[in-house]
């Protein structure tokens, strides 16, 4: 899967401008999160380079500790931005923030009962 995202992006170089705009949700999740963060900041850095609007939707947080980095060389800016949580809740607000490096996933999972303790409950019924 990994080499099919990749023969895509490649397709998306071919053919970007200043003009563009590049919308990725959770690219390269194919791969583990250390390589993905590291071909990602090089993908997002070209599209830096070359101006074009990027909207990246992923849960790599080393991704967003490397932003300063990328920065660094030129380019559009990039900036980072989080889904709110407000009073434990989920907000679907946005805001223009570092990740704190939690997905919340064990949240999502307790609701649809893949605790420990609502699976052994469920086991022991």
């Amino acid at each position: 899967r990994l080499g099919e995202e990749c023969a895509r992006l490649k397709e998306i170089f071919d053919g970007v401008s200043s003009d563009s705009m590049i919308l990725l949700d959770e690219s390269l999740s194919s791969t583990g999160s250390y390589e993905a963060s590291y071909i990602a900041a090089e993908i997002l850095t070209g599209f830096s380079a070359v101006k074009c609007r990027t909207l990246f939707s992923t849960h790599l947080h080393e991704l967003a500790a490397m932003i300063d980095d990328i920065n660094a060389k030129g380019g559009a800016p990039i900036d980072t931005l989080v889904a709110g949580i407000d009073s434990g809740k989920r907000s679907f607000k946005i805001y223009r923030a570092k990740p704190d490096g939690k997905s919340y996933a064990r949240d999502i999972a307790n609701k649809y009962g893949l605790s420990l303790d609502s699976i052994m409950k469920k086991i022991n019924r």
